[in-house]
């Protein structure tokens, strides 16, 4: 593949002092469990790149996945079906353990560590937690976030190389598409930490069956190769030019 070089873009937020010690971002977009809104501000993780790893409230979200939450003195417990059992135990920002039931372990202290903040006294934990915890995918756009259950069948992702063509040209501007379309592949990298991420944030990295089971059975397992090898097929497409997967890899 490609060498790749990498751009990231920092959307803009909307300030407000939330906390004793520190400012905290908010941000303008909202966040759903499959299709219900989660009650509450959105806040924005810092030591994150994209709204995938936004706070949302504790109690709302795990309300909504039908969970039991008993918080007694720092000390919270999860229960439910579709959370299995959760026990977090908040020493302070930096000082986190987190044991779910789902995934048989502690989970890892750089997962856990900034993964829950305490705003005027109600914990916000990362969306991108949650979905760690109960084995979910998630979706990003300018305007949402969206956790998905397991059970939740996820029409958003493409089944086929043709399928990311066609949800790409929904996806983006005329601009942009004349601009995959007169690069040359040599060019191409300079999408990798943009319309590469998405696509490796939306489609690759949520699921292991649709398009990322595709490239699988190609034996291709790179996230960062997939979404190169889509962005390069949908060039050719733009182009009137039928490459298979194997095809583009291969070059």
């Amino acid at each position: 593949m490609k060498r790749l070089v990498f751009v990231i873009i920092f959307s803009g937020l909307i300030f407000n002092v939330f906390s004793q010690n520190s400012q905290i971002p908010i941000l303008n977009i909202k966040a759903y469990l499959n299709n219900t809104e989660i009650e509450g501000p959105v806040y924005k993780d810092i030591y994150g790149f994209n709204n995938l790893s936004s706070l949302v409230k504790l109690t709302s979200i795990f309300k909504l996945l039908e969970a039991e939450v008993n918080i007694n003195d720092k000390i919270i417990e999860i229960r439910g079906e579709k959370t299995g059992n959760i026990k977090i135990n908040y020493i302070n920002q930096k000082n986190i353990s987190i044991y779910g039931s789902l995934i048989d372990e502690e989970v890892n202290k750089n997962l856990t560590n900034n993964s829950i903040i305490i705003i005027n006294n109600e914990y916000f934990i990362r969306i991108s937690m949650v979905r760690y915890l109960i084995k979910g995918t998630l979706q990003e756009d300018k305007n949402s976030v969206i956790l998905y259950t397991r059970d939740y069948e996820r029409p958003d992702i493409p089944l086929t190389l043709n399928d990311c063509y066609t949800a790409l040209n929904k996806q983006l501007d005329e601009q942009t598409k004349n601009d995959i379309k007169i690069s040359s592949v040599n060019e191409l990298y300079k999408y990798h930490f943009s319309l590469g991420m998405w696509i490796r944030n939306n489609w690759i990295r949520q699921t292991n069956s649709r398009i990322t089971k595709v490239f699988f059975d190609n034996n291709i397992k790179n996230p960062d190769e997939m979404s190169q090898t889509i962005i390069i097929g949908y060039h050719y497409y733009l182009n009137g030019i039928e490459k298979t997967i194997a095809e583009i890899y291969n070059e």
